[in-house]
C-alpha cells in the first residue's frame, strides 16, 4: 500500500505518454483523474497503520547490512500528501491557462511528483542518497530533454554538479557520523 502513490503516478506518466496524440481534453481529463487518485490514494494511506516497507538487501552484505526501507508516519504523511496536492494543483490550474504546457512538461510533473514521494519516504541514508539519485536523474532527463542549444549544456551541468554536491554531502555527513561512533550511518533508520 505504501508503493501505491508511486505506482499510479508512473502509470499515470506513461497513460499521458501514450495519449500524447490524441486531442487535448483527453490528456486534461486523464491528467486531473491521475492525480486525484493518486491524491486520494495518500489521504488512504492515513487512514492505516504506519507503515515500513523494506526492499532488498544489497551486495555485499558487510557493506549494506540494511535494505533500503520506506517508512510512511505521522512526520512523513503530510509532506507527501503536501506534494501530491501540490501536483494536483498544478494540474488543475495549468488546464486553464492560455499557454498550457505540453504533455513532455506533464509527464515529469507525474515523474518528479513520484520520485519526490520516495524521497520523502526514504528511512535511512542508504535510501535518501539512492532517492535522491533518483530524484537528480528525472531532473536530468529533464532538462537534458528541453536542450536547444550548447550553451545551455554549461547551465544544465552546473545544476546537475550542485545536485551532485548535495548527495556528496549527505555521503560526507554520515561518515563523519559513523567516525566518531554516533551513528546514523547509511543503514541505520532514521529518527
Amino acid at each position: 500500500m505504501t508503493l501505491a502513490p508511486i505506482f499510479l503516478l508512473v502509470i499515470a506518466a506513461a497513460s499521458l505518454w501514450f495519449t500524447r496524440n490524441r486531442p487535448i481534453r483527453t490528456q486534461w481529463g486523464l491528467s486531473a483523474a491521475m492525480a486525484l487518485l493518486s491524491w486520494i490514494a495518500i489521504l488512504a494511506l492515513r487512514l492505516g497503520p504506519d507503515a515500513n516497507l523494506e526492499l532488498s538487501v544489497w551486495q555485499p552484505t558487510q557493506l549494506f547490512r540494511s535494505p533500503l526501507s520506506l517508512s510512511i508516519d505521522p512526520i512523513t504523511w503530510p509532506i507527501a500528501y503536501a506534494v501530491v496536492t501540490v501536483l494536483v494543483a498544478m494540474v488543475f490550474t495549468s488546464a486553464s491557462r492560455e499557454m498550457a504546457p505540453s504533455v513532455r512538461v506533464r509527464v515529469f510533473w507525474f515523474l518528479y511528483t513520484g520520485a519526490a514521494y520516495l524521497a520523502i519516504l526514504a528511512d535511512n541514508m542508504l535510501t535518501i542518497v539512492s532517492t535522491w539519485t533518483l530524484f537528480d536523474l528525472v531532473s536530468a532527463v529533464f532538462l537534458f530533454s528541453f536542450l536547444r542549444s550548447k550553451s545551455e549544456i554549461n547551465q544544465i551541468f552546473t545544476r546537475l554538479s550542485v545536485d551532485f554536491i548535495g548527495i556528496l554531502l549527505v555521503l560526507a555527513g554520515a561518515a563523519i557520523n559513523i567516525s566518531l561512533g554516533k551513528g546514523a550511518g547509511l543503514v541505520e533508520p532514521l529518527g
